[in-house]
């Protein structure tokens, strides 16, 4: 049984298992100071003797300062270390992206290249709004960052002296009534409008239909409002550490 860790801005999500069966559990970032916070997380959320049957771990992080908690924790339970992604051994061309690309956009775009047809738009769902391209030769061009909906929420809340603060964006409508589902609307039907027009525009530049794979956590509440064809796969990310781990590590 494998560990796969993706260790993101707003959760961390770990799954236990293979790619094709595995219990996936989350807890807040925020939430894991120490190495003993994780591990006290991953049993709870599973069992005491999960660490038990794990054979190995593999992480992915775009938030360097939890990054070795969690493999201080890895160590401390398994006496093993936990494998990192390594991007370079990623079965997809990168070059043509002029910075470092980061881990969980690469990740998601391996993962949806193994599965479906390129050229590939992938569009994830999370703390930011990430849509990425992969052409039809399997290169990696690049895309666009939005700011994703609770973080927008968040921060209008923040710098303004009367907005309310919305955690609960599940009702979203096109016209807010009030003040609340007002501000809901602009995330949510706001986000995937944005979506949609990006998309339209690679389509007009290409000349043709890419599939389009969508996952993320704020997909469940986006996508009933986004009008284009799409795959919704909310494992990408996880299918894609395992598939990192079965190439290289095992």
């Amino acid at each position: 049984m494998i560990l796969s860790v993706s260790i993101g801005n707003t959760n961390i999500r770990c799954a236990v298992g293979t790619k094709e069966k595995n219990q996936q559990v989350f807890t807040p970032t925020k939430t894991i100071f120490r190495a003993e916070d994780f591990i006290y997380f991953l049993e709870a959320e599973s069992s005491s003797d999960v660490w038990n049957i794990i054979e190995g771990s593999i992480i992915s992080s775009v938030v360097p300062n939890t990054t070795p908690i969690v493999e201080a924790a890895i160590k401390r339970k398994t006496n093993k270390s936990a494998q990192r992604v390594d991007l370079t051994k990623c079965n997809i061309d990168l070059s043509k992206y002029k910075s470092k690309l980061g881990e969980d956009r690469a990740i998601c775009c391996l993962s949806a290249l193994a599965e479906y047809k390129s050229p590939i738009i992938v569009v994830d769902l999370g703390t930011a709004t990430t849509i990425n391209f992969i052409d039809s030769n399997d290169s990696f061009i690049g895309g666009a960052i939005l700011i994703g909906v609770q973080t927008g929420l968040t921060a209008l809340f923040e710098h303004t002296a009367a907005l309310p603060k919305i955690e609960d964006f599940s009702d979203a409508s096109i016209i807010g009534d009030d003040t609340r589902t007002a501000l809901i609307s602009g995330a949510v039907i706001g986000n995937a409008g944005v979506i949609e027009g990006y998309i339209n525009r690679i389509e007009t530049s290409l000349g043709g239909t890419p599939t389009i794979v969508v996952t993320g956590g704020n997909a469940p509440m986006i996508l009933p409002h986004c009008r284009f064809n799409f795959i919704h796969n909310p494992t990408l990310l996880i299918d894609g550490l395992f598939t990192l781990y079965n190439a290289n590590f095992k």
